[in-house]
């Protein structure tokens, strides 16, 4: 369901085409979060097998 190009007026199609600012840096924002997140999961992991390591040698 998008604009037909042919009916928008060439100075108008620059600003359909183009994000809006700040998207782009919400996006590294996102990414950057889902980055940490995975992270720490991974660390909580590893500490888990460590820790049950551990605890079945005693």
């Amino acid at each position: 369901a998008g604009i037909p190009e042919a009916d928008t007026p060439p100075q108008n199609r620059l600003l359909l085409a183009t994000p809006r600012p700040g998207c782009e840096r919400q996006a590294a924002d996102d990414l950057a979060v889902q980055h940490i997140m995975r992270t720490q999961a991974l660390e909580a992991a590893a500490r888990n097998d460590t820790l049950e390591d551990t605890g079945s040698n005693s």
